[in-house]
């Protein structure tokens, strides 16, 4: 195999990489909940995160990188949230009345 056709796999393997990426990254969008979205979008950035590097693109590894950063934050927020509402769940109050509860006192 000449060093052309070589070249030539490797950048066919680079930009099939990018469609995947860019496959997940779609797909993430036809999710319904919030953090399916997030988890598979982040899945499609760290994808175009190796494509980024692999190119070499530093802008697109940069870009996801820093959306990896954004879906962790909104991620953890999320489950803070969704147990915050079990504790009160379980208390048998619900969020407005633990509130008003702490603002009467």
């Amino acid at each position: 195999m000449s060093v052309l056709a070589i070249s030539l796999v490797e950048i066919l393997k680079t930009e099939w990489l990018g469609l995947i990426a860019s496959a997940v990254v779609i797909v993430s969008f036809l999710a319904s909940e919030q953090i399916k979205i997030r988890i598979i979008n982040m899945v499609g950035s760290v994808i175009f995160v190796v494509y980024g590097f692999i190119l070499p693109s530093y802008s697109t590894a940069f870009m996801n990188l820093v959306m990896i950063v954004v879906h962790i934050v909104y991620i953890v927020k999320y489950f803070k949230v969704r147990s915050k509402e079990k504790v009160l769940e379980k208390n048998g109050e619900s969020e407005t009345e633990q509130s008003f509860n702490h603002e009467s006192e």
